[in-house]
């Protein structure tokens, strides 16, 4: 009998334990959002690839076109201006004129290159001009950089900065170590003075009424939007220069009375004015706000008023970009253009274009001159014995009393009385 093979032994089995059924999770698909007919997304979705999401400064015409937005130019200011002397005797200017047209010259200059330090003295050209021509309106400026908020991001300073006045509060305390608000309009304000005034009568909370830009600053800005370095040989770069120029010609407005960059400024200011805190979106209140903008063109010589109503409408659909317009939001820009030559009836000129509820009402026929009053101290009765003429002198008698021994007859004798003499 066949010996029997003994088994082989075998391990144990281990009990091999199974990993677990992992259910994978469906993917939550978002749904898709789509945005409201007309409303900011749906624009830009309707214009891919125009590159519509871009900073004020480079906006073009198409931008105002798809936000509603058109300019109307009104007639210009030319009047008043004073009537020339009949006689050929020249006319004597006040000290106030004077200065007005020295920071005028400073304001329109072209010849010195745009740095910062030029471009500091006409904000504070400008500053002395409006202060002087209207002290109880426009104080110390400011000029914060402005921003634009698109939905909930706030973007600083993509708007540049312009120079801001705000409106002064009527019950602050004018006392200040600066004698600029105790002067009045007839007396000439210094460019220092009224440039760093102490902000104790202005409201810096309160919304801008008023702002300023200049239109070669503007150009400068969108020549050398570009750093533009040298080649490895110290050489210009000429094909990155083309290019630079090329965008500097495409975002260049035909018409730079119309500006889209205006329209920018003037939609960052009225959202300064309707939220609590701009860079945070808080307390959102739309309402139509009336900005005005002041433009100095140095071409011309001239000034440029932009006044226009940014509705409630539009800023609503910057802040809820998805959402549509339930009502009108076209914005219509009103802009006059004024001489700022001759300096006598610039202050009447300019109050017409930045209107009544501003600065006043103003008369053509009635010219402020800015002559100064001088009013003389009456002269007090001195004791002494006023001089005689040297000829009256000359021509009389040694005796001093000549004039009474003439006239009068010789009176009596007075008796000299001695005082304090014991007999």
């Amino acid at each position: 009998m066949k010996a029997m093979r003994e088994p082989i032994p075998q391990a144990p089995m281990r009990k091999i334990m199974k990993p677990a059924m992992v259910t994978k999770r469906r993917k939550l698909r978002r749904q898709r959002m789509r945005p409201a007919i007309g409303s900011l997304y749906d624009i830009m979705h309707n214009h891919a690839g125009t590159g519509l999401f871009a900073r004020p400064l480079f906006w073009t015409d198409l931008h105002t076109k798809l936000l509603n937005c058109r300019f109307v130019q009104l007639p210009p200011h030319l009047t008043p201006i004073p009537t020339p002397p009949s006689s050929q005797r020249p006319r004597k200017v006040s000290r106030t004129i004077v200065s007005i047209g020295r920071e005028l010259d400073t304001l329109m200059a072209t010849d010195k290159p745009i740095m910062k330090a030029n471009i500091l003295l006409k904000y504070q050209a400008i500053s002395a001009v409006l202060s002087t021509l209207y002290p109880e309106c426009f104080s110390a400026p400011s000029y914060p950089g402005l921003g634009i908020l698109f939905g909930s991001r706030y973007h600083q300073g993509v708007v540049g900065n312009p120079l801001l006045w705000h409106r002064m509060d009527p019950d602050a305390n004018l006392t200040s170590f600066d004698s600029t608000t105790t002067l009045t309009g007839s007396q000439p304000v210094s460019r220092e003075a009224s440039y760093s005034r102490a902000s104790v009568d202005v409201v810096t909370d309160s919304p801008p009424i008023l702002a300023y830009v200049s239109r070669r600053h503007i150009d400068y800005q969108r020549r050398n939007c570009m750093l533009v370095t040298k080649s490895s040989n110290g050489e210009p770069n000429e094909p990155v220069l083309r290019l630079q120029a090329h965008r500097t010609k495409k975002v260049t407005p035909k018409n730079a009375n119309e500006d889209p960059y205006y329209f920018g400024i003037m939609l960052a200011i009225a959202q300064k004015c309707v939220y609590t805190d701009l860079s945070a979106a808080t307390n959102f209140k739309p309402r139509d706000v009336k900005v005005r903008l002041l433009v100095a063109s140095e071409a011309d010589n001239a000034f440029l008023v932009y006044t226009g109503i940014v509705p409630g409408a539009l800023l609503s659909m910057f802040h809820e970009p998805d959402t549509a317009p339930t009502c009108n939001s076209e914005v219509t820009i009103e802009y006059a253009r004024l001489p700022i030559w001759p300096v006598l009836g610039l202050k009447e000129r300019l109050g017409k274009a930045l209107g009544s509820d501003l600065v006043g009402h103003y008369d053509d026929s009635l010219i402020d001159t800015f002559r100064e009053t001088v009013t003389r101290a009456p002269q007090a009765s001195s004791k002494k014995r006023e001089r005689e003429a040297l000829s009256e002198v000359t021509n009389g008698t040694f005796c001093e009393d000549y004039r009474d021994q003439s006239n009068n007859p010789p009176g009596p004798k007075k008796r000299c009385v001695g005082v304090g003499l014991v007999r």
